[in-house]
């Protein structure tokens, strides 16, 4: 949770409030609260005035969606919308004194009054759980892969303290329901019939309410205006663009597009008031008015305020941007710690690379370059050069504290750069399935260092008698997506879209074995020295992960587990995995990401999955740990960079 300085767009505090991704903060209705929740179903109420912890609970929810309080302020509805979607409503009641390390202080607590699953209108009475009956932890997944099914997306409570609820369903169109807010029995249900024609068109947002009507935005532009107290629809108009936001301008209802155009629209017959566009193409997730009738936009790369002229009626005229807060503003791509683990850098897909402190509480990038290409990764030759690998195959060598200039070209965009644990050559693979191995030649330290290319061999071919409905044709494809030396620098492990691992021998570059079981493309691999055992750990897109031990002795593999990622809930692939190793060596972890933003640890003793947390909006496009001080960093398609530190 961030705080800004509104005069000059800076932050004030920054602070870590919950394991995972924040999905929902809202204010109460009487402005003293604040509530917070993530997606693994953590739930936090602060005060407004001191930004003291004043309540907190674990919901048992999977994959947490929604939050909302009661127009009274003292109960708050959850929705999630994982495996078994749930919406649960929560009391904030009088709580008692508890220890706060030193002090004592006066908590209230969150009680569970009701929780109902979707499918209301399949298993009513059986769905229906106190917060005697309700299990205290999740179900446990069984692993197999998650399908559509149905699931409550958003809900408020109405001012009757009943509970307006959304649901879309598996085999019909999304139902609208109204539950009894004292038992989360349902009173009425009300069909929203398709109005795209297929069973797609999800409901993206739910108003607050305004004058006895919330509006829901559905895909295909349509709205639906629906009374709060009677469940009935009285309005549905097309507006042409679907919107994933919405606040309430006095009678107007405010819509965002994801290209940057605000829409007034009169929501007694659709048509548009006033249309207004606020130069940014950013994806907006969030828009707000303040008080002083200013308007916030939250973009996943940007915060936005304006101001807004109005006429008489009230009506906006013209919006001028007042402050703006951003840094990468496209997906981060790529990242590396300096060998000192003092420096933090991180690439995007626009080119930008920025260079940062690790052991100070300083947001702002020290030093910022433009390499022109798309930066695909990044890797530190020593603690005063960076390799950047760009997607037009070039790479350039960035001098910390220096300039940016060109250091050398591939064929094929560059995917993935290692570099010894000597510091002598460096490895880079390209997407055309090719492997170069360069010395690096610093030359005492005084001129330019220069790559001396040691082999550059193709490392991987297409495999034309592959194909995956859910990928394509194979047949062009072998991407080198991932490289990483052994511990002694004696081997290198390579991995492709060909769904193989192949081992090469330093100085002949002879490859001494293929390792296969993988059923689509192997996205990342490491190679890690762990109480006296070498240890292979390779991911791929079929969400497995296999972890080997390479024996010197006939130069062969052995498979310990096979681990995966099935029990997580949503569509994924996995991106990236590392080893987190105790400074002594003598245990680690393995992080894993997915494609979906979610961190993953497994237990390389047993195979087993240690936790999961979701920490990204977008995909992870780049993992790496730091060896030494117990830091790991992130990177990914929500526009953010990570620094954790992760404690075994």
């Amino acid at each position: 949770m961030v705080r800004w300085d509104l005069s000059n767009g800076e932050r004030v505090r920054s602070r870590q409030i919950h394991s995972d991704l924040i999905v929902c903060m809202r204010y109460s209705p009487n402005d003293e609260y604040i509530a917070t929740a993530s997606t693994g179903g953590e739930v936090k109420v602060w005060s407004r005035s001191s930004w003291d912890l004043i309540a907190e609970t674990i919901a048992p929810i999977d994959s947490l969606f929604h939050l909302s309080w009661s127009p009274s302020s003292d109960c708050i509805l959850i929705i999630g919308n994982g495996r078994n979607s749930s919406a649960l409503l929560y009391k904030l009641e009088n709580g008692k004194m508890e220890e706060d390390g030193d002090q004592k202080v006066y908590k209230e607590r969150l009680n569970l009054l009701w929780s109902t699953r979707a499918g209301l209108s399949k298993t009513r009475e059986s769905t229906i759980e106190s917060h005697d009956q309700r299990s205290k932890s999740p179900e446990q997944s069984t692993g197999k892969d998650y399908s559509y099914k149905d699931a409550f997306y958003m809900g408020e409570v109405n001012p009757s303290n009943n509970v307006f609820i959304v649901e879309e369903r598996e085999e019909s169109c999304t139902q609208l329901h109204l539950l009894d807010g004292g038992t989360g029995l349902p009173i009425k249900t009300t069909p929203l019939s398709s109005l795209s024609g297929t069973r797609e068109a999800h409901t993206l947002m739910m108003s607050s309410l305004h004058d006895g009507l919330y509006a829901l935005m559905v895909e295909g532009g349509y709205v639906v205006m629906v009374t709060a107290e009677e469940l009935e629809i009285v309005n549905i108009y097309n507006i042409g663009f679907s919107s994933r936001t919405c606040a309430w301008d006095k009678d107007l209802l405010l819509l965002p597009s994801d290209s940057g155009k605000l829409t007034w629209i009169n929501v007694q017959n659709g048509s548009p008031v006033q249309e207004i566009r606020v130069g940014s193409s950013d994806y907006i997730v969030h828009v707000s008015l303040s008080s002083t009738s200013g308007l916030w936009l939250c973009g996943f790369s940007r915060l936005l305020y304006c101001t807004m002229e109005r006429n008489d009626n009230g009506v906006p005229t013209k919006v001028a941007a007042t402050h703006q807060v951003s840094t990468h503003e496209i997906s981060c791509c790529g990242v590396s710690f300096s060998p000192l683990s003092s420096l933090l850098s991180v690439g995007d897909l626009a080119g930008n690379v920025y260079l940062y402190s690790c052991s100070e509480d300083i947001y702002i990038p020290l030093e910022m370059w433009n390499v022109g290409g798309s930066v695909r990764c990044l890797c530190w030759l020593d603690n005063d050069c960076v390799l950047v690998g760009s997607l037009d195959g070039s790479i350039h060598l960035w001098r910390i504290g220096g300039d940016i200039k060109p250091f050398l070209s591939m064929e094929g965009g560059i995917i993935h750069i290692r570099c010894s644990s000597d510091g002598k050559y460096f490895a880079v693979g390209t997407s055309s399935g090719k492997v170069g191995v360069y010395l690096y030649n610093k030359e005492g330290g005084v001129t330019p260092p220069t790559p001396c290319p040691v082999s550059v061999f193709m490392a991987h071919y297409p495999r034309p008698d592959v194909k995956d409905s859910r990928f394509g044709q194979l047949g062009h494809q072998a991407e080198v997506w991932s490289l990483c030396w052994d511990p002694t620098d004696r081997y290198l492990a390579t991995c492709s879209e060909d769904q193989t691992v192949r081992i090469w021998k330093a100085e002949s570059w002879i490859g001494v074995a293929t390792l296969k079981g993988h059923t689509l493309a192997v996205t990342s691999v490491d190679w890690a020295d762990v109480n006296g055992r070498s240890l292979l750990a390779s991911c791929s897109d079929d969400r497995t992960i296999r972890l080997y031990q390479f024996l010197l002795e006939g130069e062969s593999f052995d498979l310990l587990f096979t681990m995966n990622t099935k029990s997580i809930y949503g569509w994924h692939t996995l991106t990236y995995l590392t080893f987190k190793l105790q400074p002594d060596k003598s245990s680690a972890l393995l992080v894993v990401t997915t494609q979906h933003g979610y961190i993953v640890l497994f237990n390389i003793i047993n195979g087993s999955m240690v936790s999961s947390h979701k920490m990204h909006c977008g995909s992870i496009e780049g993992c790496v740990t730091d060896r030494g001080c117990g830091q790991f960093a992130t990177v990914g398609g929500d526009c953010a960079a990570y620094l954790w530190s992760l404690n075994i």
